[in-house]
């Protein structure tokens, strides 16, 4: 994410929310390693009840997503200009775990920046 999508794009507008949240056993708030992405387009935010997992796991069918009650180690790529009403839209592509699909997210991104005005 650090080097193949922020630093290859600096002037890119991007907005980059990274949600954690204990999923493992040992995950905690103050392991959290904010330097993976460590850019001022980066938020950085700790889940403790797992909300915004459940919030997407709860509206996995009206966005496309699997239904299996929590999401993680995923990312979401939203349109420029997407707006959130119920839900976030446009939502354009979305995979997990993140490291598998990087080259998906790298290919659906240069996609959305070579078409912004």
């Amino acid at each position: 994410m650090q080097e193949d999508i922020l630093n290859e794009n600096p002037t890119a507008t991007i907005a980059v929310h990274v949600i954690w949240f204990s999923v493992l056993g040992g995950d905690q708030r103050s392991e959290i390693r904010t330097e993976l992405v460590d850019d001022p387009r980066a938020m950085h935010n700790w889940d403790d009840d797992r909300e915004i997992s459940a919030f997407f796991g709860d509206h996995a069918e009206e966005l496309g997503l699997p239904s299996s009650g929590q999401l993680w180690d995923a990312y979401l790529l939203f349109a420029p200009g997407a707006t959130w009403e119920d839900t976030p839209n446009p939502l354009v592509a979305w995979g997990a775990p993140v490291v598998n699909e990087k080259e998906r997210l790298l290919t659906e991104l240069n996609g959305l920046l070579a078409s912004a005005p």
